[in-house]
């Protein structure tokens, strides 16, 4: 499906930019079908947007997220369990303000779009038995956009 998908990004980019050639005779038109085809390859690699309904089973798998300019990794199992690597500034750490820099795991659940992580496990770390809220703000098959209940925005790429 991959292949079908770049090869119709590659004729829609193609067609785009035989429509605009005549009003970019200073471009060259292998140029303008690359910038073109650009934005439509980085939604492939999203994903399509889900559904509410779809949520619960595309959250499983394996997370790499960016938090205020840091990694961080998360895994939700389809048993309801989690695990997180966790930065000083990563999310987890920032949303229960512990400062932890370890590895957290816990239950997660889903509600609508609104995911619930209770913390039961903590290496080097107190936060046992806490538990945080985020609500999805966007879900692609492959990236994940949330806003953590104290308000700061979290981006995750599915990396597996």
């Amino acid at each position: 499906m991959q292949t079908h998908l770049n090869a119709r990004t590659a004729r829609r980019a193609h067609t785009l930019a035989s429509a605009l050639a005549p009003l970019l005779k200073g471009v060259s038109r292998v140029a303008l079908v690359a910038l073109l085809a650009l934005p439509m390859l980085a939604c492939e690699r999203e994903g399509a947007v889900l559904a509410e309904a779809q949520y619960q089973a595309a959250l499983v798998g394996d997370w790499q997220g960016n938090v205020e300019g840091d990694s961080e990794s998360i895994s939700f199992q389809a048993d309801g369990r989690f695990s997180s690597e966790v930065l000083p500034t990563g999310f987890i750490s920032t949303t229960l303000d512990q400062g932890a820099t370890s590895t957290v795991r816990g239950a997660w659940m889903l509600q609508g779009n609104v995911i619930t992580l209770n913390i039961d496990q903590a290496s080097g770390a107190p936060p046992v038995n806490l538990a945080t809220t985020s609500t999805i703000v966007s879900f692609n098959e492959n990236k994940l956009v949330v806003k953590s209940d104290t308000g700061q925005t979290s981006t995750f790429i599915r990396s597996r």
